[in-house]
């Protein structure tokens, strides 16, 4: 099947170069109205070019009854915008493919965060469950039950823990008075925190690349153009009155959430067998620099000789670890 894009036929004793859809780009086919297919450099690809496809699509809305909480397990069910948009038939809006750039990374991270419980607070944290089962007021079964516990505590570490249950009282009208503060003015002892690293939530990736565009020609000069500005236009999102809108309320109140992206690295027609993949995204931030080389030149019809657009992907889902046992996340090193 002949691939426009790549510019070459798969066959089935390898790769023959196309040379008719490479005559069709480098003569001008790049500023054909309606085209919705990009890419940079012009020049002919085969089954070992390496690159970065990025496909962009409009922003999948939930269906009606998708998110919903139950009083049975689970609890609380939404369906991703990965879900909806590997469900959605729409055809993407546009595609692009941009060579591999020179530094290509990716991290992944989670949250854990210090958290602390001294003993007073598990031993009340116990017996206020239970109080608070029977019905009882919480903070005084909890300071009542802590009270009858201290046989083996002499009688003064007694009294300042009395005086540090009571300062739930002063704290109420206003005090700063703590139960670790009145611990050590009485002992110069402080309870022990059982400090703990303890697992807080996930985190969202996000990808910087940087791409150099010098264009040779005047049909790779006016893709260049075309490129930069449907990034533009896909990452910026639609007034409520625009025509298109995924709301369709036509209402000046809202506005639309822009275009997702889809990003794959690619050797020739195929998945990169090696490097991460992505989930959908959404780009974040643009930047475009029009003077990269350090001066301002022009070609004659105005076209910088070097640009570098500077684009910032987040992905708009977490990873989870069994995205790595998913169709898509067995290839390469996965997520």
């Amino acid at each position: 099947m002949p691939d426009p894009l790549l510019g070459y036929t798969l066959a089935q004793n390898g790769i023959s170069l196309a040379s008719q859809a490479s005559n069709a780009l480098s003569s001008g086919a790049a500023s054909s109205p309606g085209r919705k297919d990009f890419r940079y450099p012009l020049a002919l690809m085969d089954d070992k070019t390496d690159y970065l496809k990025i496909k962009i699509f409009k922003y999948v809305l939930p269906k009606e009854g998708s998110f919903r909480v139950s009083a049975r397990a689970p609890y609380l069910t939404a369906e991703s915008y990965t879900d909806r948009l590997s469900k959605s038939q729409e055809k993407s809006i546009a595609s692009i493919i941009l060579p591999i750039p020179q530094n290509i990374s990716d991290s992944t991270s989670v949250t854990w965060g210090e958290d602390t419980i001294n003993p007073l607070e598990a031993f009340g944290l116990g017996v206020a469950n239970q109080a608070q089962e029977q019905g009882f007021d919480v903070a005084q079964a909890a300071g009542d039950a802590i009270l009858g516990q201290m046989k083996g505590i002499d009688l003064s570490t007694q009294n300042v823990i009395r005086n540090a249950i009571s300062s739930r009282a002063v704290s109420a009208l206003g005090g700063n008075v703590s139960v670790s503060g009145l611990i050590s003015r009485a002992t110069g002892q402080v309870l022990n925190s059982n400090l703990e690293l303890l697992f807080q939530g996930v985190n969202l990736r996000s990808f910087p690349f940087v791409f150099d565009f010098v264009p040779r020609s005047g049909p790779e000069a006016r893709e260049v153009k075309e490129i930069i500005r449907t990034l533009k236009k896909s990452m910026t999102p639609r007034s409520g009155s625009g025509k298109g809108t995924s709301t369709g309320t036509g209402s000046d109140l809202f506005i639309s959430s822009p275009d997702t992206f889809k990003l794959s690295y690619m050797s020739g027609g195929r998945p990169h067998p090696f490097l991460n993949i992505f989930k959908p995204c959404a780009l974040a931030s643009m930047s475009v620099n029009y003077t990269a080389s350090g001066t301002y030149a022009t070609y004659s019809d105005g076209t910088p000789v070097h640009i570098q657009v500077t684009l910032e992907f987040k992905e708009i889902n977490p990873v989870y670890r069994e995205d790595y046992d998913s169709k898509d996340g067995k290839n390469g090193v996965g997520y």
